[in-house]
């Protein structure tokens, strides 16, 4: 059928049936596989930033060679990075595909299913957090705007600089992100060449983290081991981790991914038609997945101090988390393409049902991991909590020595092996989305119904060439762009 067809549009569901690539039940449960690996590997980074808080060095040193190189990984904080492509990836899809259906974006309605998905849990877990520590007006005001680190970086009120919610940052990032979103989604598709424009900006996102490093050679030839037992980040660092401006990378590698779904999703789905060809995709991601996240940094005895130089090291923290989001979105386009072949082992582990309550749960796992992190260890470090807690004078009512407790508790803790700690994540993902679970129906289900009735989408009329083929971006941008309905 021609592209500028006048005939009547179809219904909606005539749309499900033309191809939308995660209107399929099984491409739908790997993206949340994806999610879900996300957001583990957040929980065992901080299971394995609690342990080190625990252990005094000799014993830390014996956990850290006791590990398998496998996880290596969760020393890294990269779990973040995969939550961030996922989530740039789902509503860069959403977005253009609503463009390519409409012929325009509903700003407001995007606003509004954003705000109702993440600021009701946000609110009570800044309330929670809260809790026995002094409030300072203009802090809770960050916090509350999603600007609290870069008031901090550009010196905005005296208070304003931290979190009171341990993973806040990242909720800043991903609102910051989120409220420039569709406005960069509606500029690309009217640029006739959103692919281009696209792979252009992720590659200059890079940019400001090269030029970052390069101010002080001290912020990348810190042994990142150091932090592990205690030491403290350069300042540049902490910026690199916390700022949207340095964290765009994953948003835009998530934003090339769902072009290529939607806008180009003939091509792809050819090229990747071929099990081997898109196992060859896949082989690649798992490749640049462990390349990007192996390497033994939290390892005092590491051979990786020895072969780097400052060189290599700038070079190393500029891209990592780059090659990092280029190996799942690799991992990502090739698995929900194929079901065959090695793509599609993949795939059926990542679509497995046990995933899908924790990628429903993201949010509220991801902000209430912390607080179910306590319970894990208690549970798995029971006996020595115990003998600890009888042998210390000072755990009497009214005179308990936080400090003391821990390195008491620290010294009994000698014999920390890997199972501990696999038994300490697996307790406190379980504990995450049981409460997770829990938020949904209490809290999140309803404010998120009562805000979207609330505030209800315009209605609008499907544009059917953009229905019948989401290929070539010139016509279907030109077409959206003489649309009536256009923005």
């Amino acid at each position: 059928m021609s592209q500028t067809s006048t005939t009547s549009a179809p219904e909606p569901d005539a749309v499900a049936a033309g191809g939308w690539l995660l209107d399929g039940a099984h491409q739908r449960r790997v993206v949340d596989g994806i999610r879900a690996l996300g957001i583990v590997l957040v929980v065992a980074f901080h299971a394995a930033f609690l342990t080190t808080k625990l252990l005094p060095r000799e014993p830390l040193e014996r956990f850290i060679h006791g590990l398998p190189q496998v996880l290596n990984i969760v020393w890294q904080a990269l779990g973040s990075e995969i939550v961030f492509l996922a989530s740039g990836f789902l509503l860069s899809y959403i977005l253009i595909r609503e463009h390519l259906r409409y012929g325009s974006i509903d700003f407001g309605q995007f606003y509004v299913r954003r705000v109702s998905r993440i600021v009701p849990l946000f609110l009570l877990a800044l309330a929670v957090y809260s809790i026995g520590r002094s409030l300072h007006p203009d802090r809770v005001l960050a916090n509350l705007l999603f600007v609290s680190r870069a008031a901090g970086y550009f010196e905005i009120g005296s208070h304003a600089g931290r979190n009171y919610i341990p993973v806040g940052w990242s909720l800043e990032v991903m609102m910051q992100v989120f409220l420039a979103l569709p406005f960069v989604v509606w500029a690309l598709l009217r640029s006739g060449r959103p692919l281009l424009v696209g792979i252009v900006l992720t590659i200059a996102s890079v940019a400001p983290r090269y030029a970052a490093l390069s101010g002080d050679v001290s912020s990348y030839t810190q042994p990142y081991y150091e932090l592990v037992f205690g030491g403290s980040a350069p300042e540049i660092q902490k910026d690199l981790y916390y700022l949207t401006w340095y964290r765009l990378t994953p948003f835009l590698l998530g934003l090339v991914g769902a072009i290529l779904v939607t806008v180009h999703r003939d091509r792809v789905a050819a090229f990747l038609r071929s099990p081997a060809r898109a196992g060859a995709v896949a082989a690649l991601g798992v490749v640049l997945f462990f390349a990007s996240g192996s390497l033994p940094l939290h390892d005092p005895e590491g051979a990786v101090y020895a072969w780097f130089g400052p060189q290599a090291w700038h070079w190393f923290w500029t891209v990592q988390r780059a090659v990092l989001g280029l190996s799942v979105l690799a991992l990502l386009l090739a698995v929900l393409h194929q079901e065959r072949g090695f793509a599609g082992v993949l795939g059926r582990g990542l679509a497995l049902r046990l995933w899908q309550p924790i990628s429903s749960g993201i949010y509220s796992i991801y902000l209430f991991h912390f607080a179910c992190l306590l319970p894990a260890a208690l549970v798995v470090f029971s006996p020595s909590v115990l003998r600890t807690a009888l042998d210390t004078e000072s755990f009497a009512p009214g005179a308990f020595d936080r400090k003391d407790f821990v390195a008491r508790l620290g010294q009994n803790l000698d014999g920390v092996t890997l199972w501990h700690y696999l038994a300490m994540v697996v307790i406190a993902v379980w504990l995450s989305t049981k409460l997770a679970s829990l938020l949904t129906r209490k809290l999140e289900a309803p404010s998120q119904a009562w805000l979207r009735r609330r505030f209800p989408g315009r209605k609008r009329t499907l544009v059917r060439s953009s229905v019948d083929r989401a290929t070539v971006p010139e016509g279907v941008c030109a077409q959206a762009r003489s649309s009536p309905n256009s923005n």
